[in-house]
């Protein structure tokens, strides 16, 4: 009865979730979320660039501010 009593005891090391150290889940966790920001920056970039019509590119000379002389 004494030795069921003191399984039920959490212990101040318990073991982690997926056997694995606290420190590499935050660091998985943070390269994770990293990467979806990049890629959500990347992807509201490209879907302004190509929904937009008027967007400038390199084959088309910007027109001059200031007039021939």
């Amino acid at each position: 009865m004494a030795e069921s009593a003191l399984h039920d005891i959490p212990s101040a090391y318990e073991p982690s979730l997926f056997g694995t150290y606290s420190k590499k889940i935050g660091m998985w966790l943070f390269l994770l979320s990293d990467s979806l920001t990049f890629g959500a920056l990347l992807y509201a970039y490209s879907y302004g660039r190509i929904s937009t019509e008027g967007w400038p590119t390199l084959s088309i000379p910007r027109a001059s501010s200031t007039p021939p002389s």
